[in-house]
């Protein structure tokens, strides 16, 4: 995963869009959906009680790699991801809000979540100058 995520990984299928039809090949907006929805997909269960430590240790990994994408990238990160990093917390923040609201989480799950929630809260409301490359 996290070699899908690098910058030049990242370029290249950017500039895929720019080769090929549109829906011919995966775009970045089809990389963060796909890594989005397998990651975090479980946060919209209305029967979620309990998230393994294997995947509660993944779905932190993944909030992290969003947060360094969209604050501090990686020299040659497209632009394009670094956005579709910004909206992909936005939208985490909001699943995870719901997954909280619920009542029937084990005291692991509820705390993964809580740490999740700052995890994402600092990046999105971060304040900092962005310079020009």
């Amino acid at each position: 995963l996290a070699r899908m995520f690098q910058p030049l990984m990242l370029e290249r299928i950017n500039d895929l869009e720019l080769k090929a039809p549109r829906g011919a090949t995966m775009s970045l907006t089809d990389l963060f959906a796909w890594t989005q929805a397998a990651i975090y997909g479980d946060l919209r269960n209305p029967k979620l009680s309990s998230i393994g430590q294997v995947h509660r240790a993944e779905q932190q990994w993944y909030a992290r790699l969003l947060a360094r994408l969209w604050l501090s990238p990686p020299t040659n990160t497209p632009y394009d991801a670094q956005s579709l990093a910004r909206d992909h917390l936005v939208m985490l923040r909001q699943d995870v809000k719901s997954a909280l609201a619920r009542g029937h989480l084990d005291a692991m799950t509820r705390a993964h979540l809580q740490s999740l929630q700052d995890a994402v809260a600092r990046p999105l409301d971060a304040r900092q100058l962005i310079t020009a490359r």
